[in-house]
């Protein structure tokens, strides 16, 4: 998918189309521990298995890097599962979280994203002890439609 280098800026926050400077970035964002206690995949990646994912990554999704005053932060992005239906992550350093930074970076990505796709189905799977992002999630507009149970033998 061919993305955008354009900047959309708002007050101090920047997003930016991510590009292959910021795979090591990404990767330390990935294995930051505060992200692997809310995250599905709560284990470290190697930097093989990081570059393997950025590089197929960069090429069938959109991802975004969020900068706050000139400092990279975070990071979103919306993964094609099929045909008009993405799934979004949002991840932040933790010292720039609850600061309002996600919500604007949100919304400046989803203007990206609706420029390029029109119409889309934005799914956010999100830990059910994850209360932040259940929040978040739900401020920004989405909307809670099921939950989903797992029985592990």
């Amino acid at each position: 998918m061919a993305k955008s280098s354009k900047i959309i800026r708002k007050g101090q926050v920047v997003v930016v189309a991510s590009s292959p400077k910021d795979e090591s970035f990404l990767m330390s964002l990935r294995n930051n521990e505060a992200f692997l206690k809310r995250s599905f995949k709560n284990w470290p990646v190697t930097k093989v298995e990081h570059h393997r994912w950025f590089k197929n990554f960069l090429s069938c999704s959109y991802s975004y890097t969020i900068y706050c005053d000139s400092v990279r932060v975070g990071h979103i992005r919306f993964e094609k599962k099929k045909t008009g239906i993405f799934s979004i992550g949002i991840a932040l350093l933790p010292r720039y979280q609850g600061h309002g930074i996600a919500d604007k970076a949100l919304r400046f990505a989803l203007v990206d994203l609706k420029q390029k796709e029109r119409k889309a189905e934005i799914v956010a799977e999100v830990r059910s002890d994850n209360y932040p992002a259940q929040k978040f999630f739900l401020r920004s507009g989405f909307n809670l439609e099921f939950f989903t149970y797992k029985y592990y033998l």
